[in-house]
């Protein structure tokens, strides 16, 4: 198994903390708010193993001034730890872990980073000798048939993705418009896909060699055109097969289908209407219920007070049967004074007899109060008992009826879509047989004409291309990025880049263009592990979700990502195969939901900005 995969980053200095971050084989993602760190860390990444600028003096970065960067190669786990000091261009490199670095009876190795790329101590031949492409040779020139060492730094283009690449119009294959350069990824693509390199080539390219490639590529044009074309008459005759009065039938269940729906919908206003008066009728009764307690109360001190009364009538007319020789009102021997004390008497129990009367008239009106809102009660009980039957005849008549109408409706109608599917797959195979009509065409004129270039023979072979965007086109349809995705590669020399559903890649918004980006590279990554070719099994991406999305200002027209394709990337992405290592950088991270599905196979840090609040930024404050 080729390939490696970094463990951690740790920049130090003197009379500073170090600054590490520790990775996983597998998905990483660095997220967080900005000016924490994250482009300085890739930037430190991709310099610290020999390639690129020195990352960008930051504030935080102050006295910060050397890299290390412990990797593991998959072959045999074993640990390899480089160490550069920025603004130099030597890597020291022990075979230890981080831990480990600075101890004196571990040898060290130094590595260059400029001089023969097939040196044994340079930087490049020491991480190719990790993938299996050491001593590969890449083709510099077609006309020539030179060729040069297969190179880390042109790998790198195919790992590591600054934000300000990922964007670009220009094909994820190539690395600059210079051919000379352009031949070189080429060759380099072909080696990662074919396992082959260009050892053999001679230095000048016989014309039959050229005629032969040709001659092969029209033979796999022609292949395909066979191919599309046995599918378009599968479609055609699928299609047949359902005649113009079946269409017609299917547009008419569709009408059906609107009707049904609003029926459903009509009941399920009726049905939240009956809700609302059962709720109504609910309160009134339980306002009822209370009012009945409480008259239940009130009759109880009704009914006390009435007792008591009685009591006291009692014993006035027990008293009135005795011979009176005190007052009974003071106690004093009667007197012809106590007449006044008498009258009194005889007013209180004036009032006593007038209170009874009306207690016993309360007593008679709180009974019929009470019979009504009684009888109020019941008929509440039954008016709710109606509506529930109407409810649950609604209930039964969505269940039992439309729900399976409309169900059954809408199985039917996916047939139409199906066909209205197929219809388009028809086009956009016609478009495409044409495209290589054409193609075929033009390569069967180039052994008579005169004016023929070495750009017109690429040196991927187009099967190999075409494996490839299958990979590409996996990926691209789990994320959601179009309904349907179809990609197919454009192999003219100036483009050699993916067509998706028959439209450029470059034709594509910014936002998008980032996301088929990283598809090509994660599809390629996807291709070297199923047909088991030598790769870097590294990928390393700067902002591929949000890139420039904080400065739309700026660059007009730059599309948002649609949620849908981030949650649906996330839980892509960690699906990686064996052996492989996706390291993001990005100031988007997942939703909670799809954190909480993905959390086990994602190794995610967070950089807040804020202190005291989590990790605030790569460097520690």
């Amino acid at each position: 198994m080729s390939g490696f995969f970094i463990r951690s980053i740790n920049i130090s200095g003197e009379h500073v903390e170090t600054a590490r971050l520790e990775f996983k084989s597998g998905a990483n993602l660095i997220t967080g708010a900005s000016d924490t760190g994250k482009s300085y860390i890739f930037a430190a990444l991709s310099y610290g193993l020999g390639i690129g600028e020195a990352p960008k003096d930051i504030p935080q970065s102050t006295g910060y001034d050397q890299i290390l960067i412990e990797i593991i190669r998959y072959e045999d786990s074993k640990p390899f730890t480089l160490w550069r000091r920025i603004g130099k261009t030597a890597i020291y490199l022990k075979e230890c872990e981080f831990k480990d670095f600075y101890n004196k009876n571990i040898p060290y190795k130094e590595l260059h980073t400029t001089g023969r790329l097939d040196n044994e101590n340079h930087i490049s031949s020491f991480l190719l000798g990790f993938m299996g492409l050491k001593d590969k040779k890449v083709l510099v020139s077609k006309d020539k048939g030179s060729t040069s060492p297969a190179s880390w730094k042109n790998l790198m283009n195919l790992t590591f993705i600054p934000e300000d690449q990922i964007i670009k119009t220009t094909s994820p294959f190539y690395y600059s418009v210079q051919y000379k350069e352009r031949t070189m990824a080429q060759s380099l693509l072909h080696i990662l896909l074919s396992g082959n390199d260009f050892s053999d080539v001679v230095e000048k390219e016989d014309f039959t060699v050229a005629e032969n490639q040709i001659s092969g590529k029209i033979e796999f044009i022609e292949y395909q055109i066979r191919h599309y074309g046995n599918e378009k008459q599968m479609l055609i005759d699928n299609n047949n097969n359902h005649s113009k009065e079946e269409r017609q039938k299917f547009l008419n269940i569709n009408e059906t289908l609107q009707n049904n729906i609003e029926t459903a919908k009509n009941l399920i206003s009726t049905k939240n209407e009956l809700l609302a008066q059962k709720q109504e009728l609910h309160n009134d009764l339980v306002y009822k219920k209370e009012l009945l307690q409480r008259f239940q109360i009130l009759k109880q001190q009704y009914i006390s007070d009435a007792d008591r009364l009685n009591f006291i009538l009692e014993t006035h007319v027990i008293s009135g049967q005795l011979g009176d020789s005190v007052c009974p009102i003071c106690s004093s021997p009667l007197e012809d004074h106590t007449i006044d004390h008498m009258l009194e008497k005889e007013n209180f129990m004036l009032a006593a007899t007038n209170e009874l009367i009306k207690t016993k008239y309360n007593l008679a009106g709180l009974k019929e109060t009470a019979e009504n809102l009684s009888s109020e009660e019941n008929s509440l009980l039954f008016d709710i008992e109606i509506l529930d039957n109407t409810l649950r005849e609604i209930e039964a008549d969505l269940d039992t009826n439309f729900s399976i109408k409309i169900k059954e409706l809408k199985d039917e109608l996916n047939q139409y879509l199906e066909l209205e599917r197929s219809d388009r797959e028809i086009v956009f195979i016609d478009n495409l047989i044409t495209r290589l009509a054409d193609e075929k065409n033009r390569l069967e004129q180039l052994p008579n004409s005169k004016n023929q270039s070495e750009t017109d023979i690429n040196l991927v072979p187009y099967s190999k291309l075409v494996s490839l965007c299958k990979f590409i086109e996996n990926r691209l349809s789990n994320w959601n990025y179009e309904e349907q995705v179809k990609v197919d590669f454009d192999s003219t020399y100036n483009i050699f880049d993916i067509m998706i559903s028959g439209k450029s890649r470059r034709s594509y918004g910014k936002g998008k263009r980032s996301i088929s980006f990283t598809a090509c590279l994660i599809g390629l990554l996807d291709y070297c592990s199923f047909n088991q070719t030598d790769f870097s099994n590294l990928i390393v991406l700067d902002s591929p979700l949000t890139t420039f999305e904080e400065k739309q200002k700026d660059y007009t027209g730059a599309e948002k990502i649609k949620a849908e394709i981030l949650k649906s990337f996330f839980t892509d992405i960690i699906k990686l195969p064996d052996n492989s290592q996706i390291i993001i950088f990005d100031n988007k991270m997942p939703d909670p939901v799809t954190l909480d599905l993905i959390k086990d196979n994602l190794n995610l840090h967070i950089f807040s900005g804020i202190k005291n609040q989590g990790r605030q930024g790569f460097f520690p404050v």
